[in-house]
């Protein structure tokens, strides 16, 4: 490449002034010349468009007589005029009319008037002629046109004049404007040179020192000294900081190198004294180690560095997986651990934990760093931790295999018991006494079938598969129903049952209702045992969300050092009297049932006054219009069915091996109409519902020769028996076996003993049938009712039924079915007036009566009398 030409600034600074001199002399005199030569044609022009008015006017006459000879004459005065080279004179058609010219010339033709279409056009024929042409018009009417060509001598020779005179000013301007830049380029050039000659000192001996001296004028020179100045300044400051910190960076470095050394020195200690082995592998073989890893394998040091690992395995498979797996898993950046059985020098085997990491997941030659662990301690503790587990579960397998039998065995004949009470309960022929022995069976059979329930209760508990089935129920009729099950037990006892629902409890919730209700009868059970006088008062409200209950009493208190222990399993305090105090699960499964419901169960005693439970759980309040929350008539005893489908007796198929299971349910179901067959064992089940289809089958799962839940997936799977309902009655009382009966093609699932409502409810599901009750005597269901009336109500109704009037009893019972005590009453009263049903008012004017006379000789009522 050529090297470019050096050029001084001085030089430069002298051209462009003389340049910029002569560009702007230049553009200025060609400015002057254009602009007087513009003026000097224009002025032309106007002086040969007045001569062509002059000259055509004049011809206007000759023209319109047609008198070429007149017109010559004209047109020959423009000879005075020196510049004028022809003058022509056109006919409108076109035709030279007269003509002047000043040198011969030929004469040329002009186009036609009317196509000129212009008074005055002025055109430049060449470089040397202007030409004007003028219509000649009189009276509106063209009647030829005049034509001058003139010279353009005088422009020409005014055009040389203005260039003489315009280079003379150049050339003078030039030297004048030379004369001066050389004058002030020094002020320019010459500081510039101050300053490149000072960057070249500083380059050469690095003197940062000096400073320039400032130009005497205040102009850009003087900021780009300014700015030199303090860029010297900025340049010397970092040189003495950047000395200050390689003065500093030294020491630094000399003490991070002992701090490196302590180090490696520290690190090589830890490693010498760690427990554990460390191993620097490069592919695969040792590179570095410390002493745990000859203790462990047995090796010296100088026999295992530089060898490979192979040996310390005692599989060859391990040292094949290990370095297929690990090595893929380090190359990411990860962490492999692995724990394989390991060989020392002696050939015994020991259990290694190795943790391998890569030092650079990019750069496999620089290997990788192993941690070895001893862990043939903990694999023998993991065994005897396994073994351990085992066993428990193991024992919890019995636990739950024994709580399955012992609930099979005893609800079996717990069945029997319960069943042919319910079946003897239905019998009209018993007096007082024999059912106030039924009584004591069947509540001696629902202790035992509870007890059996809180067992159960309390192993789901533990094994965490207890399930809440949140329903939606009404709050009165719930503590209705509480006071129900317990005044009759109280008022025995001498004691007073209050059951309280505060104004804010709304009448319809959701929540597990039988749950509650559990937890509710076991507390209230236990006040009842521990209280010989005084009352029990059970409380109910609704505040934000929770239901809250507390059960009140005044027994005899629990000590304070007890109030920790009652909640725990088993856990008695003695006996009260005469009376053992239960199995002591209660209060436990309470607990666990409460904290299930998201609830609090807490407790307060003092001795001697008395003992409060609290109850808190979540709850959902519902709402419910009147109608919707009004109870239906509660129903009489069943006598029959009437079938919605079909002709005839529903026959129903019972497969059990117990003989007084068949006969219970057969005593609970030939009264009401249905006709039953009996199976002992599956495959008999089978082969009588092959003969003989009945409409539903009741099937026990425990069977002999074939068990009801094999029986049940054969049924399925023959297409002409797949379509009958099947439901599972069996004494396992888990949730698996249910599920397990539901899988097996069960449809529905029945826990023994079997509870009468409970099977009619599954009937009713399953077949298409209406129960018939018996007819109910007037006032037998209504005995809280009529013990709710005032003395005034009961004496006006009883005046009302006697004396038939009809529309008043009416009236009555609408106004007595606002009151919740009285709804069913009202509902009656209404049934009986709309039907005229005289004899029923009659009875219920009886049992009024009787009421009336025992309120007023102060005796309550009997409830199982009338």
């Amino acid at each position: 490449m050529k090297p470019r030409r050096r050029t001084s600034i001085r030089r430069r600074l002298l051209w462009l002034s003389t340049l910029v001199s002569l560009l702007t002399l230049g553009v200025a005199g060609g400015l002057f010349v254009v602009h007087d030569l513009g003026m000097l044609r224009r002025q032309m022009v106007r002086d040969l468009e007045v001569l062509s008015a002059v000259v055509g006017d004049s011809c206007l006459g000759a023209l319109a007589f047609d008198v070429p000879e007149t017109a010559e004459k004209i047109l020959m005065n423009l000879r005075h005029e020196y510049q004028i080279r022809q003058a022509i004179l056109y006919e409108a058609r076109g035709k030279p009319f007269a003509h002047y010219q000043r040198d011969p010339e030929p004469v040329p033709a002009a186009p036609r008037l009317n196509d000129v279409g212009v008074l005055v056009d002025v055109s430049l024929l060449g470089l040397g002629t202007v030409e004007v042409r003028r219509d000649l018009i009189l009276d509106d009417q063209i009647l030829g046109q005049i034509v001058i060509q003139a010279r353009t001598d005088e422009l020409a020779a005014q055009l040389r004049r203005y260039t003489q005179i315009a280079v003379l000013l150049l050339l003078a301007t030039l030297a004048v404007s030379l004369t001066l830049a050389r004058r002030l380029q020094r002020r320019i050039a010459e500081p510039i040179q101050r300053l490149a000659a000072r960057t070249r000192e500083i380059s050469v001996a690095g003197n940062y020192a000096p400073r320039l001296a400032l130009p005497e004028a205040d102009d850009e020179l003087t900021d780009l000294y300014l700015g030199f100045n303090a860029m010297l300044d900025q340049i010397e400051r970092r040189e003495q900081d950047l000395e200050r910190i390689r003065a500093s960076l030294e020491q630094r470095v000399a003490e991070r190198t002992r701090d490196l050394d302590l180090l490696v020195r520290e690190q090589r200690l830890m490693l010498e004294a760690l427990p554990l082995g460390v191993l620097h592998l490069v592919e695969r073989r040792v590179a570095r180690i410390n002493p745990r890893v000859t203790e462990l394998f047995g090796w010296s040091a100088s026999e295992i560095l530089g060898s490979s690992v192979a040996p310390f395995y005692a599989d060859p498979a391990d040292f094949a997986e290990v370095g297929r797996l690990g090595y893929a898993r380090m190359s990411t950046g990860g962490v492999y651990r692995t724990d394989r059985l390991l060989r020392r020098k002696d050939g015994s085997c020991f259990w290694g934990r190795l943790i391998g990491q890569a030092i650079d997941p990019n750069d496999e030659r620089l290997g990788s760093i192993w941690i070895l662990d001893d862990i043939d301690l903990d694999k023998a503790l993991e065994r005897r931790l396994q073994q351990a587990r085992e066993a428990a579960e193991a024992a919890s397998r019995a636990k739950d295999a024994f709580l399955a039998n012992m609930s099979h065995e005893l609800r079996t004949p717990l069945n029997a018991i319960l069943g042919f009470a319910q079946i003897l309960e239905g019998d009209p022929r018993l007096d007082p006494g024999q059912r106030r022995q039924l009584e004591g069976i069947q509540r001696g059979g629902q202790r035992l079938l509870d007890l059996i329930d809180e067992v159960l209760d309390l192993a789901k508990i533990e094994a965490g598969s207890l399930e809440l089935a949140p329903v939606e129920w009404e709050s009165r009729a719930f503590l209705r129903e509480l006071d129900g099950m317990f005044r009759g037990r109280a008022e025995r006892q001498g004691l007073a049952l209050r059951v309280e629902a505060s104004p804010t409890l709304p009448r319809h919730l959701r929540c597990d209702a039988k749950r509650l209700h559990q937890i509710l009868v076991n507390l209230i059970d236990n006040a009842l045992k521990y209280t010989t006088s005084g009352e029990i008062r059970v409380r109910a409200e609704f505040v934000a969300g929770r239901l809250r209950l507390a059960i009140e009493d005044t027994g005899r208190g629990i000590p304070n050092e007890a109030l920790e222990r009652i909640f725990e399993p088993f856990c008695q305090l003695g006996e009260v009297g005469d009376r053992p105090q239960g199995s002591g699960l209660g209060l436990a499964i309470c607990k666990q049932l409460v904290a299930c419901m998201g609830g609090t169960l807490s407790v307060e005693s003092t001795l001697g006054v008395g003992t409060t439970f609290r109850v808190e759980v979540a709850a959902q309040a519902l709402e419910r219009t009147a109608r919707e929350a009004r109870p239906d008539p509660p129903q009489t005893r069943r006598v029959g069915y009437r079938r919605l489908k079909g002709r005839g007796p529903f026959c129903l198929l019972i497969a059990d091996d117990e003989r007084a299971n068949r006969e219970v349910l057969r005593g609970l179901l030939e009264p009401l109409g249905f006709t039953v067959a009996e199976a002992e064992d599956g495959r008999t089940c089978l082969e009588s519902v092959r003969r003989r289809p009945p409409d539903l089958i009741l099937m026990d799962l425990r069977m002999p020769v074939m068990d009801g839940l094999e029986a049940t997936r054969r049924l399925c799977r023959e297409p002409g028996t797949r379509r009958i309902p099947v439901v599972a009655i069996t004494a396992a009382a888990f949730d698996e076996d249910r599920a397990r009966a539901l899988a097996a093609g069960c449809d529905a699932h029945l826990g023994k003993p079997v509870m009468s409502e409970a099977l009619f409810a599954t009937l009713a599901q399953w077949l298409p049938l209406q129960w018939r009750y018996a007819e109910p005597e007037p006032g037998a269901e209504m005995a809280p009712s009529l013990e709710g009336l005032s003395e005034e109500t009961r004496e006006r109704l009883i005046g009302l039924i006697r004396s038939g009037s009809v529309t008043a009893i009416a009236a009555l019972a609408e106004r007595l079915v606002h009151e919740d005590d009285c709804s069913t009453l009202a509902r009656c009263l209404s049934t009986l007036a709309q039907n005229f049903d005289m004899e029923g008012l009659r009875r219920l004017a009886q049992r009024l009566e009787r009421v009336h006379n025992r309120a007023a000789s102060g005796r309550p009522e009997a409830r199982n009398g009338d």
